[in-house]
């Protein structure tokens, strides 16, 4: 469940703490009625980091694989086409 609370609310810091400690999810914090930060648990923060941090790896170990089939393009000349494809 997302938990959304107005900036005023954070005076209630022990409440928060509870919230992002019991349910494992970021609680966003809103100004003016808008999303303006957020706030989770280093448990939380440290398990998305390290699912980025997979997530990369993998693409990484996929691209070192591609290089090495020899089924790697240029960067230069693909931003080159992308820019020419776009009108960029």
């Amino acid at each position: 469940m997302t938990t959304i609370i107005s900036i005023n609310d954070l005076k209630k810091v022990e409440e928060i703490s509870n919230m992002v400690h019991n349910n494992k999810e970021v609680v966003y914090i809103t100004k003016d009625e808008q999303r303006d930060m957020v706030i989770m648990s280093y448990e939380t923060f440290q398990k998305q980091v390290q699912s980025y941090m997979n997530l990369l790896c993998d693409k990484l170990e996929i691209s070192h694989q591609q290089y090495l089939n020899g089924k790697s393009k240029d960067a230069f000349e693909v931003l080159k086409k992308i820019k020419d494809d776009y009108n960029l």
